[in-house]
């Protein structure tokens, strides 16, 4: 028996290291664990500034790692050049367009970097772009079919459900629960400078999981719960395959096609009722820890951005709007009792932590909660430091240096409020320049543009995968224009641009299951 699993693992380790430590850095990506190179620098009046320090997280080391194993199987193992050939009928896509843009962002960048009063600092930043530059390179080479892909987005659900169970107990404890092996922040009510809500007075701490903020972990359990219902789609819609094989060489063939190409009986796994079951609970627990951040950010990206697809859904022929709503059928009639379950989860959740709620919108004010005249100073910075350097910026990383420069705001400053602009498009103005902010723009419109395009002709499940990243765009987008953690913070960081590389591959070169 144990022959039987020990072989076809020594495959997998021998072949496909690199794509198992990917899987692995998607799981690591929420994790804040670290080494903290310039403590001593990075810190202000006794406290910490994340925004000056220079760090090495779990994550990075474990994408080090696949970067090493790629390259050691490109130089010894023959590699099958992946052929950028679209799959989907009439549609000619070529991801090079997607890698010119950053390849001229990454340039532009290198200028902004060269001209910065703080060089290290934007030196260190600009390492963290050519990183997402290369995880992009990756995932365009190795993530090519479907499966590989699904299995990259079970793991991001995955990820999700520890955060939100984390989420979850610290909610009821009120405190932290002494994780930090896995970077888990020191919260309880009384500390300064943790998120909170007011109920009667009473300080009532944010839900946090392993993320610096609560609302970073809103905002990456938003994808995490979008990807979770795409799952269960494909799940619901998906028929199940032939499973009779040969005795002694299921778990063998499973994995070798698992991680290769072509056909895989994940089909079968996903199709089976328990499975279905499975993804039930872990949206049901991923809303609960959604809920506990009262992140109002991901509170507004996650219906509003449904509420865009849907509008822009409409516009795709009537045909297509028919197959919807029968599929959409489909889904709830054959799982009623589970949809009906859920939705009642859903209601008693929101309907328990209504005054949580109400009393954050109240509360908006608190200056230890919802420091709303501090982001009105960082907007007005950012257009001081725009104008001031339009073509290429501060330099990465240096909007809060630069912000305490300015005479307005020197010395006058507190540590907690030493943010960047909570707005990612401003933030990229002011410290990349006008044209790096019209290529991000032009990266994420393109994507969201073409992947409308490619779900006009798409099949199965290439239409669930493209709606679900069009929605995670939409809702990313929206939080663009509220906070910044998806720029600034390296779960966010890294979270945003692995959505990027994953919908780019959804519509370009996937192979057919």
């Amino acid at each position: 028996m144990f022959t039987r699993i020990i072989k076809p693992l020594q495959y997998l380790i021998k072949n496909y290291l690199d794509l198992l430590l990917f899987y692995a850095f998607i799981v690591s990506i929420p994790f804040g664990k670290r080494h903290i190179f310039n403590l001593s620098e990075s810190t202000l009046g006794g406290q910490f500034i994340e925004w000056k320090a220079f760090s090495l997280y779990l994550s990075d080391i474990v994408f080090i790692l696949m970067l090493l194993f790629w390259i050691t199987r490109i130089f010894t193992i023959q590699y099958k050049k992946t052929k950028y050939k679209c799959q989907i009928k009439y549609q000619k896509i070529n991801i090079y367009y997607f890698v010119i843009i950053i390849v001229i962002f990454l340039l532009l960048s290198l200028l902004s970097v060269i001209q910065s009063d703080y060089l290290s600092l934007s030196f260190y930043k600009y390492v963290k772009l050519i990183e997402v530059s290369i995880l992009f390179i990756f995932i365009i080479k190795n993530i090519s079919s479907i499966p590989r892909l699904i299995t990259s987005l079970f793991c991001f659900a995955f990820a999700g459900l520890i955060q939100s169970i984390i989420a979850i107990l610290q909610f009821i404890y009120q405190h932290s629960l002494n994780l930090h092996i896995f970077g888990e922040q020191v919260i309880s009510p009384d500390k300064l400078n943790v998120a909170k809500i007011y109920i009667d007075g009473e300080r009532i701490i944010r839900a946090y999981g392993t993320m610096p903020h609560a609302n970073v972990l809103g905002g990456y359990l938003f994808v995490s719960i979008i990807i979770s219902a795409a799952l269960l789609f494909i799940s619901t819609l998906n028929k199940p395959i032939n499973r009779n094989v040969p005795r002694g060489t299921f778990f063998e063939k499973y994995c070798h096609k698992m991680f290769h190409v072509e056909q895989s009986p994940y089909l079968a796994i996903l199709s089976h009722k328990y499975f279905q079951s499975i993804i039930f609970l872990i949206i049901t627990i991923q809303f609960i820890g959604f809920i506990l951040t009262f992140s109002f950010s991901a509170y507004i990206a996650l219906p509003l951005s449904l509420m865009i697809f849907s509008i822009i859904y409409i516009i795709i022929p009537k045909n297509n709007i028919r197959n919807f709503y029968s599929k959409f059928k489909r889904i709830f009639i054959s799982n009623a009792y589970l949809y009906i379950f859920i939705i009642f989860i859903f209601i008693l959740t929101i309907i328990i932590f209504i005054p949580q709620i109400s009393s954050k919108i109240t509360n908006i004010n608190n200056v230890d909660d919802y420091p709303v005249i501090g982001r009105i100073d960082s907007i007005k910075a950012a257009y001081t430091m725009l104008l001031a350097s339009p073509e290429f910026g501060t330099g990465p990383g240096t909007f809060t240096l630069e912000m305490r420069n300015l005479s307005e705001y020197s010395g006058v400053l507190d540590y907690w409020k030493i943010n960047p602009v909570h707005n990612v498009l401003l933030l990229v103005a002011a410290e990349l320049g006008i044209t790096c902010l019209l290529l991000l723009i032009l990266l994420i419109i393109s994507l969201i543009v073409r992947s409308y395009i490619a779900l006009d002709k798409a099949i199965f499940p290439d239409n669930i995968l493209l709606s679900t990243f069009i929605v995670i765009l939409i809702g990313i987008f929206i939080i663009f224009q509220l906070d910044h953690y998806f720029w600034t913070i390296q779960q966010g960081f890294l979270s945003l641009w692995l959505i990027i590389s994953l919908t780019a591959v959804s519509f370009t070169h996937l192979k057919r299951i």
